[in-house]
């Protein structure tokens, strides 16, 4: 579905990513891990688009998409969390779900000024396509809450909500679990691996070994801004140079004197 080949990007000099490819295929929960200022995050910028790679290419599903900035991008079925919530916080929840699933309709400002039977068809659609996706993160009961009145790991779920509304082909999650205690991460976890089975594909860019190694299908390992490899969770975690680079020493391999 998604193709990435030998990407790159500096900034001022500095290579932040270098000729990194990855292929990802229809289905799949695919893990992009690394220490910090490994190249993640100008990775999955340049795959959303907030980013343009200084050299390689993105394809989503065989059509070149490096050029085309994120709105256009999310018009080709490609939605996108952030690190940092981004909500509409004195606005209902069900509103800020409301504001992905619009990225689907299709009637225009002529429409909505004169609201004509399909105009209110396609909000009525909107509506249910939002209720859907609070009701697969169970926030149905917290609709007409202010999103700034919910707790971080409520709005965090309000924001994955909101990306499932707009009917993605591809989700892009940027560090999910970011201040999400261990109850709230295997919860997300498991919303996850739901909307997986909605059809979704999904890369997912995290901290959380827990939930990367419970949940993915095949990782790449960043490191210095270039790819240093690429398995399933159980290759990875005995990967010598993932170890050396970001997980560490296993602990039966430490010894008693560690």
């Amino acid at each position: 579905m998604l193709s990435v080949q030998a990407i790159s990007k500096s900034f001022g000099g500095v290579q932040a990513v270098d000729s990194v490819s990855v292929e990802i295929q229809k289905g799949e929960i695919f893990g992009l891990i690394g220490p910090n200022g490994a190249g993640k995050t100008t990775t999955f910028n340049m795959i959303s688009g907030l980013v343009r790679p200084s050299a390689g290419s993105i394809a989503m599903d065989g059509k070149r998409i490096e050029h085309l900035p994120p709105h256009r991008r999310a018009m080709q079925s490609i939605a996108r969390t952030f690190q940092h919530v981004q909500l509409m916080r004195e606005a209902p929840v069900l509103e800020n779900v409301m504001a992905g699933a619009h990225l689907s309709g299709r009637c225009g400002i002529v429409s909505a000024i004169l609201k004509p039977w399909s105009q209110r068809r396609e909000e009525s659609e909107i509506r249910r396509m939002a209720e859907e996706s609070l009701a697969l993160g169970g926030l149905s009961e917290l609709s007409d809450a202010l999103a700034g009145d919910l707790s971080y790991g409520q709005q965090r779920r309000v924001e994955l909500a909101r990306a499932v509304a707009m009917r993605p082909k591809l989700l892009l999650l940027d560090e999910p679990a970011a201040g999400l205690n261990d109850a709230e991460t295997e919860a997300l976890g498991v919303l996850i691996q739901k909307i997986r089975g909605m059809g979704v594909t999904i890369l997912l860019v995290e901290h959380a070994m827990a939930l990367v190694m419970g949940i993915c299908d095949r990782i790449a390992v960043l490191d210095f801004g270039r790819k240093i490899a690429e398995g399933t969770p159980a290759e990875i975690k005995i990967n010598p140079a993932v170890i050396e680079a970001y997980l560490g020493v296993p602990d039966e391999e430490m010894g008693p004197n560690a």
